[in-house]
Parts: structure tokens; sequence; C-alpha cells
């Protein structure tokens, strides 16, 4: 968690599975919104569970530290219950 928002947004760093060819895994900033923070503290690391599920919902601009502008994707959280027996929507929402 790169910053704590506000109660249910936060701006986070996610490493993706390595690209073909490569060692590295490629790190994305993303904003996302819908995810209870309360307990999440700014650097921690967080995982989240295999059905949790989100939809890229455009992009999010943001005001960095420096005062510039920074665009990066936003992830919604999304209700899966409706859809999977069993599952559960990210951070217990309903």
């Amino acid at each position: 968690v790169r910053q704590v928002i506000d109660k249910k947004q936060m701006l986070v760093d996610i490493e993706a599975f390595p690209l073909r060819g490569t060692d590295k895994p490629p790190n994305y900033l993303i904003w996302i919104q819908g995810v209870p923070t309360a307990g999440i503290v700014d650097g921690a690391e967080i995982d989240f569970e295999l059905c949790d599920a989100f939809i890229v919902a455009g992009t999010k601009q943001y005001e960095t530290t420096g005062g510039s502008m920074k665009t990066v994707f936003l992830l919604k959280a999304l209700n899966i219950e409706p859809y999977l027996p069993g599952a559960k929507h990210p951070g217990g929402l309903r």
C-alpha cells in the first residue's frame, strides 16, 4: 500500500506476473476504490483473496506531494456474490 486515501480508497503498487522472456514482473501503481481500509497503513503489504474481484473502471488523476498530476488505473471492487455461490465481496462488503 503506497497510501491510504480514505475509508474505502487506497493507492497500491501491484506486482504482475513476469512477461514472457523476462525474469522481473512489472509493477503497476493503481487506485483501488470500494475496499475498507480500516486497519491498513501506508507501506503495508496486503493480499487480496482469490475470490476478490475488481473491475477496471477507467483512470484516476491525482496530485502528487510534489504538486504534479499523475494518472493511474482505477480499480473498483466488484460484488461477485450473485454470480458465484460462496464467493464474497472484497473486504467483506455487501
